[in-house]
């Protein structure tokens, strides 16, 4: 049998958040503007800007973005992440062929990965700051009710393998 790999951090303690993982075949934008029409708060895609006179670029350069999409609200202090539990991330490479005609050509290939390997088959996942449980549970009944999601399942934080790597996101 395979080995897991778990994901362990210092400043991670898995409490009792709920997480909310639904299932759709829906691509990401779809189904985040129907969430956004159906809980009545605007979610934005992740987006970060690269200057390339900065030092600390050449860090971000090296770093991986995922895509996600978040609602916040500042007054309130909450927070909604919905996060794509499948993504795709190209990998680029310098050509290691120094004597041909592509020797300064980029080589880019795709890798897939799972964010959430014990829920390899939840499309997406929802982590909330800032909410009451009773506050993510009715949320998750609207989903459920609104046909939006072909299934919609919720979770403790501390009862899921690696939910570590959704708190990442900022």
């Amino acid at each position: 049998m395979a080995a897991k790999n778990l994901m362990k951090t210092s400043d991670y303690v898995p409490d009792d958040d709920i997480l909310v993982g639904i299932i759709s075949k829906d691509p990401p934008y779809k189904i985040c503007y129907l969430m956004s029409k159906l809980l009545s708060r605007r979610f934005v895609i992740n987006t970060k800007y690269k200057n390339k006179e900065n030092q600390e670029d050449k860090i971000l350069d090296k770093s991986i973005n995922l895509e996600y999409f978040r609602w916040k609200s500042e007054s309130k202090g909450k927070t909604i992440f919905f996060v794509p539990n499948r993504q795709e991330i190209e990998i680029s490479e310098t050509s290691p062929i120094y004597p041909s005609l592509y020797a300064n050509d980029d080589i880019v290939t795709t890798k897939s990965m799972t964010l959430i390997p014990a829920w390899k088959q939840i499309d997406y996942i929802m982590r909330f700051e800032g909410f009451e449980h009773q506050e993510i549970l009715e949320i998750a009944k609207k989903i459920k009710t609104s046909k939006i999601a072909q299934l919609v399942v919720t979770s403790q934080t501390s009862k899921v393998e690696n939910a570590v790597t959704l708190y990442f996101f900022d």
